[in-house]
């Protein structure tokens, strides 16, 4: 007996299982911006970040509509250039 197949809905597409990755990011997005401050807990969790904290930048102020932020850049050897200028 033959398979009859039909063709799929004008705007539907395939559910796609999210990998733990899109999980992780869609609730690190969700935490970041519900509560009074999200600016606040963007800058403790940029100061944790690992490339960040690696780096030893410092997020000091981040505005609340994010068009402003202070960092500071601690001085050491994974941030030093042989020439003794930041990258």
């Amino acid at each position: 007996m033959p398979s009859i197949t039909t063709a799929p809905l004008l705007g539907s597409h395939p559910i796609q299982p999210l990998s733990w990755e899109a999980h992780l990011r869609r609730r690190l997005s969700a935490y970041m911006r519900k509560g009074p401050q999200p600016a606040q807990r963007a800058k403790l969790f940029m100061r944790f970040y690992p490339p960040l904290f690696f780096q030893r930048v410092v997020p000091l102020y981040i505005a609340p509509d994010y068009s402003v932020a202070h960092i500071k850049v601690k001085r050491s050897l994974l941030t030093i250039n042989l020439n003794g200028s930041f990258f």
